[in-house]
């Protein structure tokens, strides 16, 4: 019935239009479904990229750091990478879409894909009383501290007069996908090393309190 209605050429083009509905819908299907899983554990993600990293130093790392003892709220850490130059405080977000603000605003703008705008918390500020509050409850310097805000690559950070490449910062916005860049750019300082033994003895003590949680 085909051959009498089109001829060989056409039955082909329309074979290979089918076929190439099919693999552009199947592969629709799979980049939603695979941004849907993302989007739900992306924490164990970012969690991956920086272990892999560890595993290849001799830097100690502390997950999902959780503090209440003393302090009406408590707060909580995602990641405390102990290098040998900073301590990093490493903080997971996801945003699929772009995030437009200013460094110094209370809020920023959210555009969401296929979605309206929101207004968020500027996430700097958001994490400075974590951030205070676990720097007094280590005792140590405050210039051994370094804030990354891990932001997914699907994320478009547009801050204005915001620069990662300053490396005289506190507190850096970041996509996972230059977060290792960052810390290898900010361990290749030129300022001494941390007293390791200092390190050493920090990193078992909050091991200790999150172990109590």
């Amino acid at each position: 019935m085909l051959n009498f209605l089109f001829s060989d050429i056409q039955i082909i083009y329309i074979i290979l239009l089918v076929g190439i509905i099919f693999i552009f819908i199947n592969l629709y299907l799979f980049l939603f479904y695979k941004k849907q899983v993302y989007k739900k554990a992306y924490k164990k993600f970012y969690f991956k990229k920086i272990y892999k990293y560890v595993l290849d130093t001799d830097y100690l790392l502390i997950n999902n750091f959780n503090y209440k003892q003393g302090y009406k709220n408590g707060f909580s850490i995602d990641h405390l990478l102990f290098g040998k130059k900073y301590i990093y405080l490493i903080f997971d977000e996801y945003y699929l879409g772009f995030i437009n603000g200013k460094i110094n605003d209370n809020s920023w703008i959210y555009y969401p894909l296929n979605n309206k705008s929101k207004i968020i918390h500027n996430k700097i500020n958001d994490i400075k009383k974590e951030v205070n509050n676990f720097i007094e409850l280590t005792n140590l310097d405050n210039n051994l501290f370094k804030t990354i805000i891990l932001f997914n690559n699907d994320c478009i950070l547009q801050i204005d007069k915001y620069n990662n490449k300053e490396l005289n910062k506190d507190t850096y916005l970041v996509n996972l996908s230059y977060v290792i860049k960052l810390i290898k750019n900010l361990e290749n300082s030129n300022i001494n090393d941390i007293n390791q033994q200092d390190v050493i003895k920090t990193c078992n003590d909050l091991y200790k309190i999150k172990s109590k949680i």
